[in-house]
């Protein structure tokens, strides 16, 4: 009888499981404008913005996109989920898309262009072994170009694109943090250009006054694409102020031992005129690089020309202190704004209203958010994905230089961690994060007023009310200035609920509080029965009452202990306040599931554990009684149910949920010296029943012993989240 009813459980459980893996559900989030950070005249260029597959593995995506197995199979549906639009905010593991390319495109190496990718990214190109692996890079929020050289193609034909995402650095390298989910996203410009034999790559630029003269300094890239026999190259440059060119300067260049070479110009400009909030002047740079067989490339983008620094805490901008008067938007702002095409007319609100800086929590802004703060005069401060990271995992900074060699004068500041671990020694860290983050300015954000150990003070901003304060000013969040909540904001952090909808709902708490509380009163009614009389043969009425509904009970606590666990992953945020937004990704995949689903299978689960732990325990008690039985008599000393499940009853109505999970363990512990002393007193050891919590406990001890850094991190950081 007891075999049947544990095997009753676990097929209940593998059905539950399998519901619940057949129904997932994945992020599907809205397509994003994106902007493009360099415009060039001589590249062909498709774009790759638009529909895509989604797919859970590459294997998946390959079969079924080239028919080696129809779409329509047995069990495609649990590979393939909806088309999707890119770029999106919409999480993905495998995205494909099919696309043709022009013959005459043969004679030209091909660069995929991807923009604000969160996730490390595999490419794949007609093919998913490592032959047709075309790329592969760390996705960090910048935009990246990977070169395809042109017989990888296929002319006339479709070509089948596969992207595979991960997890980033962010990600993985948080506290507590994991490569699950094994996803992210593309929210930029999704493209591919072909480029002559020889390209030019993203310059870095930089001015240096002498009073109103200004010397900019480009520093080009030039690329090779496998030809080197078309050389030398002219490359030049020409600086125009929209009328008429202002500087120019051109170089030779033979051909060298690599791929690669770096060319350098220095453009003297007299009487420049400084970009600042109040004059936002842009000039025009124009990259050409050409060879005599008459190729060419070339690069276009507006350029602004400012000093900026810090000192005594203040930022310098063109040698004048400014004070800081700025706005943060967390990321659903960020992405409702940029959907709207509200952009251009957000800034001229908040240049209005005073503001003179923008900062954006967590991903780094799109060009359209760049070139809008260029023309605007607004400032703009972004974030490295470097955030409540232990010391041991923090990335090596230089893996970020791509993003701070940007040319728009906007882009002033970056923060190159948050709340990161106090007790631990920065200095090294910080000083390769500031030659990472140059010609911008870097900080470290605090989470507590304590200071950080290697960092100044001065680039050290403290969280402090909500705020964002360094010697410099203050960063207030939107939400805040327009007098509203940030927790009732879309997208929030930890709304404890699926989608809309709070689990549990009102209806249902009160409707499982009444029926906790009948079986309690049922079983307090019920005859109390000895422990010898577990295997009665021919049990009377009484006892069969008794074991009914202790049976009963059985099933109602441990359901009520699942609906608290449960409770709790829908109520766990998924970051730590408005300035730490999505650090545990993990969260919100799970908390976009069915909750029934997620109740049920924690319910059944911990019935079977309790019969694996009776049925363990049975043998080695006196007269070896029928594990059911055991589970049925020590049930007597849980009438205490009806305590936690009111806690739990009354989050539906605003309680706090960890109440009812504390009331749990309180009242557990409290009564186990009454446990332990009804079985001493029939003649057995309480110990018999320990191998399964003894096992639970060692698994979690292990756990904790391999994230040993992160348990050290959060001994370290104290009260991080009172700061925030």
């Amino acid at each position: 009888m007891f075999n049947r009813r544990a095997a009753i459980i676990l097929v209940l459980l593998v059905l539950s499981l399998s519901v619940l893996f057949v129904s997932w559900q994945s992020s599907l989030g809205q397509g994003l404008p994106a902007g493009r950070d360099m415009v060039s005249s001589q590249r062909w260029r498709i774009s790759l913005e638009g529909g895509w597959e989604k797919f859970a593995s590459l294997g998946a995506a390959w079969t079924t996109e080239t028919g080696v197995r129809p779409a329509k199979s047995e069990f495609a549906f649990l590979n393939r989920e909806a088309p999707f639009y890119l770029p999106s905010e919409t999480e993905f593991a495998v995205a494909v898309r099919k696309f043709r390319i022009p013959n005459e495109w043969s004679a030209r190496t091909m660069q995929l262009v991807l923009g604000g990718v969160n996730g490390r990214v595999r490419v794949y190109l007609n093919g998913i072994d490592s032959a047709h692996q075309v790329g592969e890079f760390e996705g960090l929020g910048g935009t990246t170009r990977v070169a395809i050289p042109a017989g990888a193609f296929r002319y006339g034909m479709d070509n089948v694109l596969i992207l595979q995402l991960s997890a980033g650095v962010g990600q993985r390298s948080v506290l507590f943090g994991s490569g699950w989910p094994t996803a992210g996203t593309i929210t930029g410009e999704l493209a591919l250009e072909a480029v002559t034999e020889t390209s030019l790559g993203k310059p870095r630029v930089t001015a240096a006054w002498q009073g109103s003269n200004a010397q900019v300094t480009v520093q080009a890239e030039i690329r090779h694409h496998g030809l080197m026999e078309e050389g030398p190259w002219t490359v030049s440059a020409v600086l125009s102020d929209g009328s008429a060119g202002v500087a120019r300067a051109s170089q030779v260049v033979r051909p060298g031992p690599g791929e690669r070479e770096s060319v350098t110009f220095h453009l003297a400009v007299s009487g420049a005129r400084p970009w600042s909030p109040k004059s936002p002047f842009l000039y025009q740079l124009h990259l050409t690089v050409a060879n005599p067989a008459g190729d060419q490339d070339d690069l276009a983008f507006p350029l602004g020309l400012r000093s900026l620094g810090l000192a005594g805490g203040k930022f310098l901008l063109n040698g004048q202190p400014l004070a800081i008067h700025g706005v943060a938007l967390d990321p659903a702002e960020e992405r409702e704004i940029r959907r709207t095409g509200r952009i251009a007319a957000f800034l001229r609100e908040e240049r209005r209203q005073g503001v003179n800086l923008l900062y954006f929590v967590g991903p780094v802004p799109d060009p359209l958010w760049l070139q809008a703060a260029d023309q605007a005069g607004m400032g703009v401060w972004a974030e490295w994905p470097v955030a409540l990271t232990p010391a041991a995992r923090l990335p090596n900074p230089g893996i970020f230089s791509k993003l701070a060699e940007d040319y728009h004068p906007s882009l002033w500041a970056w923060t190159v961690g948050k709340a990161l671990d106090p007790a631990a020694p920065l200095a090294g860290y910080f000083s390769l994060a500031k030659q990472a983050a140059a010609p911008n300015l870097a900080f470290v954000v605090r989470a507590n007023p304590r200071p950080l150990w290697g960092v100044p003070v001065d680039q050290s901003p403290v969280i402090e009310g909500g705020n964002l304060q360094g010697p410099w000013g203050k960063v207030v969040p939107l939400a805040a200035v327009a007098g509203k909540e940030a927790s009732r904001l879309p997208g929030a952090q930890g709304q404890g609920s699926n989608g809309d909808k709070a689990w549990p709902g009102r209806r249902f708490a009160f409707g499982w509080g009444l029926l906790i509380l009948y079986v309690t009163l049922m079983d307090l009614r019920s005859a109390t029965w000895l422990y010898k009389e577990i295997d009665e043969k021919k049990p009377k009425r009484r006892l069969r009452r008794a074991w009914f509904w202790q049976g009963l009970s059985v099933l109602v606590r441990a359901a009520t202990l699942s609906a608290i666990l449960t409770t709790g992953i829908f109520r766990l945020p998924s970051g730590l306040g408005f300035w730490l937004p999505h650090l545990w990704p993990g969260a919100r995949v799970l908390q976009r599931q069915n909750p029934w689903l997620i109740w049920l299978a924690l319910g059944l689960l911990i019935v079977l554990l309790r019969l694996l732990q009776t049925g363990l325990a049975a043998p080695r008690l006196p007269g070896s009684p029928h594990p059911y039985g055991v589970a049925l008599w020590l049930e007597q000393r849980y009438r205490w149910l009806l305590i936690p499940g009111a806690f739990w009853v009354g989050i539906a109505w605003g309680w706090p949920w960890w109440t009812s999970l504390a009331a749990y363990a309180a009242l557990s512990f409290l009564f186990l010296p009454w446990r332990r002393r009804d079985v001493h007193r029939i003649g057995g050891k309480y110990r018999v029943f320990l191998p399964i919590p003894l096992l639970l406990t060692l698994l979690l001890v292990i756990l904790l012993c391999l994230r040993w850094q992160d348990v050290g991190f959060l001994w370290h950081l104290g009260g991080i989240s009172s700061g925030s």
